[in-house]
C-alpha cells in the first residue's frame, strides 16, 4: 500500500526533514536563503534570513546530513533565494 505524501511547510527561520513521500516546501524566500539536501529518501530544508548569521542557524541542517550521508555522491544540495532588492545592491557598491 502506498502513502499518500504530506506537503510540509518550511516557513521563515525554521528547519525540517521528512521521509519519502512526504514533500518539504517553502515560500516567499526574497532575501532569504532556502537550503535543501535529499539523500536516501529523505529531504531536508532550511529557510533563514541571508547574512552572515546563517551559518549558525543551518548548522542543524549539516549536523543531520552528517549523520546520514554516508556516500557523498548520493547527496544533493540546492541552494534558492537570497534576491537583494536594488536598495540593498547599490548600498553594496
Amino acid at each position: 500500500m502506498t502513502r499518500k505524501p504530506n506537503e510540509i511547510i518550511v516557513s521563515m527561520g525554521e528547519y525540517k526533514s521528512a521521509s519519502a513521500p512526504n514533500i518539504l516546501r517553502s515560500n516567499g524566500l526574497g532575501p532569504c536563503i532556502c537550503v535543501g539536501a535529499i539523500y536516501d529518501h529523505k529531504g531536508f530544508m532550511a529557510h533563514y534570513p541571508s547574512g552572515l548569521a546563517v551559518t549558525k542557524e543551518l548548522n542543524r541542517l549539516l549536523i543531520d546530513l552528517r549523520k546520514v550521508a554516508k556516500d557523498h555522491s548520493a547527496l544533493t544540495i540546492y541552494l534558492a533565494g537570497g534576491a537583494l532588492c536594488e536598495e540593498t545592491w547599490y548600498e553594496s557598491r
